[in-house]
């Protein structure tokens, strides 16, 4: 997955993360960097099933961390919405985009 940090002074940091667990309200994950609660996030994930066969989606959710420790943070999830992927050169990956 990778996550967009916006922090109040309109500067944004990206970076990759992976999923422990993700319910309809909440994802819980770890990040290539540490981040604290009251952080406004979001979160692309990519989703496993094409769509129509041969699209690439992403799971997009918006959203504030509600709880961080040393090896996990919580996302209250306000919004979500699958997008195409990009597909080709373009595109970016993560280091191992099967996460």
């Amino acid at each position: 997955m990778r996550y967009t940090v916006t922090d109040k002074q309109g500067s944004r940091i990206t970076g990759f993360c992976h999923t422990i667990s993700l319910s309809s309200s909440e994802l819980a994950f770890t990040a290539d960097r540490q981040l604290m609660a009251g952080q406004r996030l979001e979160v692309a994930i990519d989703w496993p099933v094409l769509l129509e066969g041969g699209v690439r989606l992403q799971l997009v959710l918006t959203g504030e961390i509600v709880r961080a420790t040393q090896t996990m943070m919580i996302l209250g999830i306000e919004r979500h919405e699958f997008r195409t992927r990009r597909f080709g050169p373009m595109a970016v990956e993560g280091p191992d985009p099967a996460r």
